[in-house]
């Protein structure tokens, strides 16, 4: 087994614990777009700033609740606000 199917493997693992230990059921819960059952798996503190994928900080997520937290938020521009 090659080094990447064999880290592949170790996430789909831990995956699937993830959403296992959720019962199945998104813990996000964004009213705006859950479906509730989880597919994915969210990590709470992302790997960017320093976040693991020790199953700790890892929650079981639906879709598009994960798809929702991590797209960009818009910045606003207040230069001209008095």
């Amino acid at each position: 087994m090659s080094q990447h199917s064999a880290k592949g493997a170790r996430w789909e693992r831990t995956r699937r614990e993830v959403i296992a230990r959720a019962g199945g059921l998104c813990q996000i819960r964004n009213p705006a777009v859950c479906t509730g059952h989880a597919t994915t798996v969210d990590h709470i503190l992302e790997r960017r700033h320093g976040g693991t994928n020790d199953p700790r900080n890892l929650r079981a997520a639906c879709g598009p609740c994960n798809t929702a937290r991590n797209r960009p938020r818009p910045t606003v521009d207040n230069r001209w606000a008095l």
